[in-house]
């Protein structure tokens, strides 16, 4: 289970004020009651739109149509974008991302042509929100940058501290906490300034999921708890259903499952009150999968939740995590319907029903697949870096600018033309290197993102996946439950390991290792009589548990050596070494095939083509991944017998020996 963050949505400008809860809201329909049908009333009717986003939002809908129906009668277009708006938030409250996005885009183009910079500011931050809670991170930080641009030159703290929220909980779904905790404060920081409530819960409660990803479990209890106290006195049921769900996956992970359901249980009857159905979404697989561990717990402990038997659970499990698919696949909630899919798919294995299973793992492959498109952690990185030097650069203008004009109150027409043409030719000169600095980090970056999507495809290729599951299915046809639960959990494993490491700049040799043993497991599967072994031998001195290496590279090489080494049918051996020398680590993959000079001809030359393919590409790896390339080396080696005969191949690389922090 994954803690879950909260954007903020940005409201009108309000005509009352920033004061929240039902008194409120009964103070607007009094007014509305007795208002005449003028502008003033297109703003009442915009305000309660957005007042009751997060606690009745059919009702802000039904109000914000009614703005819109008024605004257009009486021609004013900044109540209608207003208008717009609302409905936008009320629509996103419902978790219809995509269909809000066409009413912020409505209310956006209307107040770009009135020139009014706050509100489009506040446009482009709901339509990012829409495309981050979707999984469109890189178009979604395209928006809030732009958005924070016009806050800044503005001056409004408020749009800045929504803005700064939201680029945070963008970093923490890179993974990137202890930058995402950074804005998180400052988000907080400003909250606090103007006395924003709701902006001080929603960043507390950030905090708080932040503080438990980077493992500072007291900090993160200590700040859920903190904000469900302010939500609870607001009487913001969105946001008190929210700090339940967090304080469930809390407990989850303390391994507190009572705890966690009670949280869960509490939490789900506020989501469907309000009818957000992320949050519904979210509690029904988080119970579900609350479920699925109940199945599997055979300790006996007493539960007020557990059912009695075995099947029950199960049946339970698959009715919660059913429900909450659905939900996430009509509103494109992509990260949790991949967490669930993978869920559901352990159930079903459970049940005995494997067909079933294999159709809940393609669809988490599917998806993970989408999102790993979209979530380009080099791409918002150099985004982020673009944004930072746009503004220092306009600094630097501006302050150049105003040296100049002292100097022009100061100097001759002739001296300050020579000084100003001297500045241009600096100012050139510095700009145009930090651009070509930024053209060359461009570029590097494109080329890892190349060869880490080369490499996913490598490794899932549509091959060894249609092989394996073949395999399974003979299994299942041939009625050996056993094995093809076995290998179908292997293979699941699998997957997710190399779609989670392919993101992953360095990762841990034991964790690579792990993976290219579950890897030659499965390749085993199509090789008879035991035709395909392996051998993993780590040198005492190399630390596997922290040990740096790049991911994907055994397996890529591992790959190569049986697709090119071995007959389809016969096999052979392949032995994995790691050894560590002055200052570096090495590692090879050897294998006691055919080699690459046993073949002639036209067959010869394929064969060598292919190869030397897999070798590239591994070699790719090693160099971009590495960070200090210049240490690297890789090459391939014919190896031959004692007569001179072809006796197979290996692939050697060293990089420097790197532990991690």
């Amino acid at each position: 289970m994954k803690r879950l963050l909260i954007a903020c949505l940005l409201g009108p400008c309000c005509v009352y004020g920033q004061v929240r809860g039902i008194q409120y809201i009964d103070s607007l329909s009094t007014h509305l009651a007795n208002a005449k049908e003028d502008t003033n009333k297109v703003n009442l009717l915009s305000e309660l739109s957005f007042m009751l986003h997060d606690s009745n939002p059919d009702s802000g809908i039904t109000i914000g149509q009614q703005a819109v129906s008024l605004a257009i009668q009486l021609n004013f277009n900044t109540g209608l974008a207003r208008a717009y708006n609302n409905i936008g938030n009320n629509i996103f409250s419902k978790s219809s991302f995509q269909e809000s996005i066409v009413y912020f885009q409505k209310a956006l183009a209307i107040n770009k042509k009135l020139q009014n910079k706050k509100a489009t500011a506040s446009n482009l931050g709901n339509i990012a929100n829409a495309y981050m809670y979707m999984g469109a991170y890189p178009t979604a930080l395209t928006y809030f940058h732009e958005a924070l641009k016009i806050c800044d030159e503005i001056g409004s703290e408020r749009g800045q501290a929504n803005n700064a929220t939201n680029i945070g909980i963008l970093y923490s779904y890179q993974n990137n906490f202890t930058k995402a905790l950074e804005f998180h404060k400052q988000a907080l920081r400003l909250f606090e300034k103007i006395g924003d409530k709701n902006g001080i819960a929603t960043n507390l409660d950030n905090i708080g999921s932040a503080y438990g990803n980077l493992g500072d479990q007291a900090r993160s209890l200590e700040y859920t708890q903190k904000v469900l106290t302010i939500n609870r006195e607001l009487d913001n049921k969105g946001g008190i259903a929210t700090n339940l769900i967090n304080l469930g996956i809390f407990h989850y992970q303390q391994n507190n499952y009572e705890q966690s359901m009670d949280c869960l249980v509490e939490s789900l009857p506020l989501a469907r009150a309000i009818g957000q159905e992320y949050y519904i979404a979210i509690n029904l697989g988080n119970i579900g999968t609350l479920y699925k561990y109940y199945a599997r717990d055979s300790t006996g402990k007493p539960s007020k939740y557990r059912l009695p038997t075995k099947k029950e659970n199960i049946a339970k499990s698959l009715a919660y995590l059913e429900e909450a698919i659905a939900l996430c696949r009509k509103n494109d909630i992509n990260e949790h319907l991949m967490e669930y899919s993978n869920h559901l798919a352990d159930v079903y294995i459970m049940a005995g029903n494997y067909k079933r299973a294999l159709e809940c793992y393609r669809e988490a492959q599917f998806v993970r697949d989408s999102i790993f498109s979209n979530r380009n952690k080099t791409k918002i990185d150099s985004m982020q870096m673009q944004y930072d030097y746009d503004k220092k650069t306009a600094a630097i203008t501006a302050a150049n600018e105003k040296r100049m004009a002292v100097a022009a109150e100061a100097n001759r027409a002739k001296l300050k033309l020579g000084g100003m043409a001297g500045a241009s030719l600096l100012a050139i000169g510095f700009i145009s290197f930090l651009y070509y600095r930024r053209a060359q980090k461009n570029k590097f970056d494109k080329e890892i993102t190349e060869v880490r999507q080369e490499a996913l495809n490598a490794q899932m290729s549509d091959h060894f996946i249609g092989n394996t599951i073949d395999t399974i299915n003979n299994f299942i046809r041939v009625n050996d439950k056993e094995k093809a639960s076995e290998y179908l959990i292997l293979f699941s494993r699998l997957v997710r390991r190399v779609l989670e490491n392919s993101a992953e700049k360095m990762i841990p040799l034991r964790d690579d290792l792990q993976l290219l043993s579950d890897y030659l497991t499965l390749e085993q599967l199509r090789f008879s009589d035991n035709g395909l072994q392996y051998e993993i031998n780590i040198a005492p001195e190399v630390d596997a548990a922290n040990a740096l290496v790049p991911p994907m590279v055994l397996q890529v090489l591992a790959e190569n050596a049986i697709k090119h080494g071995f007959s389809k049918t016969e096999g052979g051996l392949i032995k994995i070494t790691v050894q560590r020398n002055t200052g570096t680590i090495e590692c090879a993959v050897e294998d006691n095939g055919g080699g690459r000079r046993q073949k002639s001809g036209s067959e010869k030359q394929g064969a060598i083509k292919r190869t030397s393919m897999g070798s590239a590409l591994a070699e790719r790896l090693v160099r971009t991944c590495s960070t200090e390339g210049g240490n690297t080396s890789f090459s391939i080696i014919d190896l031959f017998d004692n007569n001179k005969q072809p006796a197979g191949t290996r692939a050697l690389f060293t990089m420097p020996y790197r532990l991690a922090e």
